[in-house]
């Protein structure tokens, strides 16, 4: 039988005021500085906007579809995206833009997203 070694550094518990909203939306602060692709920023600014809407956090969760929106606006007009992902792409975009409120945005992704294909 191996006995374990100790853990060379010290590792904290997790500060349960810590919200998963300051981690992602840090994170893709850090990815958008890094120069990361658009489509991954927008896919972390979303997994920020999931935890803002199981915190119930209303205001931060608008502010974050917003920022999401524009990094998937800017994924699409960078032609970043896969072509196999782009009607996929195009419909999360539609997605975002509905949740924001901003229902001609959405229909015209969806339409496009449709006709893409």
């Amino acid at each position: 039988m191996s006995r374990l070694r100790p853990c060379p550094r010290r590792i904290s518990p997790r500060d349960p005021q810590d919200s998963g909203i300051k981690r992602y939306s840090d994170a893709a602060a850090h990815y958008a500085t890094w120069r990361e692709q658009a489509l991954r920023i927008a896919d972390t600014f979303m997994r920020a906007v999931w935890c803002a809407r199981r915190e119930r956090r209303v205001d931060e969760e608008r502010a974050l579809l917003r920022e999401a929106t524009r990094w998937f606006t800017k994924a699409l007009d960078g032609r970043t995206v896969e072509s196999d992902q782009r009607a996929t792409v195009i419909y999360l975009a539609g997605e975002v833009y509905r949740r924001c409120g901003e229902f001609a945005g959405a229909e015209s992704l969806f339409e496009q997203a449709r006709t893409d294909g």
